[in-house]
Formats: structure tokens, sequence, C-alpha cells
């Protein structure tokens, strides 16, 4: 016999074993901090730009939603900015360089 110790009959994990909410609390915690964080300062720089924080809330807010909400959030966050500049842009209106008559297309 090459066995020379008994068979493990248990379905117990081994305490060596990685426990899932150890690597949540490692992995996720910290990446959506970061997420979090990423998304409070774009939303940031949309205020600066446009005047209005996306979907007015403010990016303090903004940041808490990506935290909880992890990819949810920043695909909210996204469609908003979007939104917002298409709002704050304006109409394309062709501009006259300055050459010719008023009205004319020349």
């Amino acid at each position: 016999m090459s066995a020379r110790r008994p068979a493990k009959l248990s379905l117990k994990p081994e305490p060596r074993a990685a426990d899932p909410r150890v690597v949540t609390l490692v992995v996720a915690l910290p990446l959506s901090l970061v997420f979090g964080y990423l998304c409070y300062r774009e939303a940031g720089k949309h205020k600066a730009q446009c005047g209005t924080p996306p979907w007015n809330l403010s990016p303090e807010v903004w940041g808490v939603i990506v935290f909880l909400t992890g990819v949810l959030g920043i695909l909210l966050l996204w469609v908003a900015i979007r939104a917002g500049r298409k709002q704050h842009a304006g109409p394309d209106i062709p501009m006259s360089t300055g050459r010719g008559r008023p009205g004319s297309v020349l």
C-alpha cells in the first residue's frame, strides 16, 4: 500500500483554503473605493466644465453611488455626462468666415 495517511472523506474545506469573505474584503472593497473616487473626480470635472454636475447630483453623491453599485453606477455616470455635454453644447450653426455679403452662400 502506498497510502500512509487515512483517506479524506469530509467535504469541509482545508484550513488553508481561501475564505470568500476575506477575498471579497481584500479585493472588492479597495476596487470600489478607487472607482468611487475616480467617478467623483469625473463628476467634478464635468461640473467645472459645464457649470452643473451630471443630472444635478453633486460629485460626492456620484462617488457614493459608484461605490455602492459598481459597474452600474459607472454606466449611469457615463450616460449622465454624455447627456450633460449634449445639453450644454448648443446648436450646430454654421458660422460666417467674414467674407462676402451677409446671407450669401459664397
